[in-house]
């Protein structure tokens, strides 16, 4: 793939894991193992599956030095850490490498189980010539009461529903033209730190895309969604 058109991805783990605590006093969020396998290598797989050769940014911070150990033991080829001296929030890393020739780029956080055709999320993007890309999944919240709702009139008793949402799963598409002019423009030249939020708020409705990934995700930011995890993924 020519350099221009090139896709890369950015994994986000430089967070410190205060809900995973006593967890993370040992080991960051991404390299806690469920069914014998850490977020982060599940990731690097689900990518190269896809995209062998395309280069896979690291941005770390909280125990930076484990994440280079790590990489090193497993021996794997095309990723590059990103270290930040100081926490960047969620997409700060991307304004160091937003100079590097490509064309879009996928973030990923680094705490996520899941299963996702990359290709096909690439696909959606270009074909609706997106600036932005959000990928979602499907969550079910079971609500641990009993919940009353009028209508007509009329009070319903509903015991512990179930509830539906579609939510943000973490993985993100961006054009490099919208980065520059978001990341080089005279607010935000100077400025290092930067949150994904930020970034999505300024994206014109008509620009930007919503994606299904589909079920097989996990977010782990919390010790019932790690423990879910050990339970599900080895089902996938």
């Amino acid at each position: 793939m020519e350099k221009k058109n090139r896709i890369l991805f950015m994994i986000m783990a430089g967070g410190v894991g205060k809900r995973l605590r006593p967890y993370t006093y040992a080991l960051p969020k991404p390299l806690l193992t469920a069914n014998n396998i850490s977020p982060l290598e599940s990731c690097i797989k689900n990518i190269k599956k896809f995209y062998k050769s395309e280069k896979i940014y690291l941005a770390v911070c909280y125990k930076k030095k484990i994440f280079a150990n790590w990489l090193k033991s497993k021996k794997i080829k095309n990723v590059q850490l990103l270290e930040e001296k100081n926490p960047l929030g969620t997409a700060g890393s991307v304004k160091k490498i937003i100079k590097k020739k490509f064309k879009n780029i996928v973030l990923i956080n680094g705490d996520l189980f899941f299963k996702i055709n990359f290709k096909n999320l690439v696909n959606f993007h270009n074909k609706k010539n997106c600036d932005v890309t959000v990928g979602i999944t499907n969550n079910e919240i079971e609500i641990p009461y009993g919940v009353f709702s009028k209508k007509d009139n009329r009070f319903y008793f509903q015991e512990k529903p179930k509830v539906m949402n579609k939510i943000n799963s973490g993985i993100y598409l961006f054009n490099k033209k919208f980065l520059k002019k978001f990341f080089l423009s005279r607010k935000n030249r100077n400025k290092n730190k930067f949150d994904i939020p930020e970034l999505i708020k300024q994206v014109e409705k008509k620009n930007l895309g919503i994606f299904d990934i589909g079920k097989k995700w996990i977010d782990i930011g919390n010790i019932y969604d790690f423990k879910k995890a050990s339970r599900e993924i080895q089902n996938w």
